[in-house]
């Protein structure tokens, strides 16, 4: 049993490193073609993210996604449309499944992004609404 908790262990570190990697990536690629605005907001999630701290990327992906409507001449997400905060939770497997569904509320066109995929890192992955959480400074 001790053998299949540290196998158990050994993997979720392999999977939160290879989270961080990614989230890195897309940060990176963010400060490199993003507008002022988007720059800006990933700095900060890099700087978050380098010091240990739970990032927020909820007013990033809102940003990023009004930007890429605008540029397709896409008209703003229908009232309608509910997307939690950070995204569509996905499902996780073993104990997490299902977590966080709870938290779904209203937009104003915000929410796609993370799925899910920072859970045990710090990455605030719901809120439950489209605006963005409060920022300690």
């Amino acid at each position: 049993m001790q053998q299949v908790t540290q196998d158990i262990q050994e993997h979720m570190e392999l999977l939160r490193s290879r989270i961080r990697d990614a989230v890195e990536a897309a940060l990176a690629d963010i400060l490199l073609l993003g507008t002022e605005e988007h720059c800006r907001l990933a700095g900060q999630a890099a700087v978050d993210l380098a010091a240990g701290r739970p990032i927020h990327t909820a007013e990033l992906v809102i940003s990023l996604r009004s930007f890429i409507r605008s540029a397709l001449d896409l008209g703003p997400m229908p009232a309608d449309v509910v997307i939690p905060l950070q995204g569509p939770t996905r499902t996780q497997g073993g104990a997490g499944r299902g977590k966080g569904d709870a938290d779904k509320g209203g937009n104003k066109g915000g929410g796609g992004g993370n799925g899910g995929g920072g859970i045990g890192m710090g990455i605030d992955t719901a809120h439950g609404t489209d605006a963005a959480p409060p920022r300690a400074t």
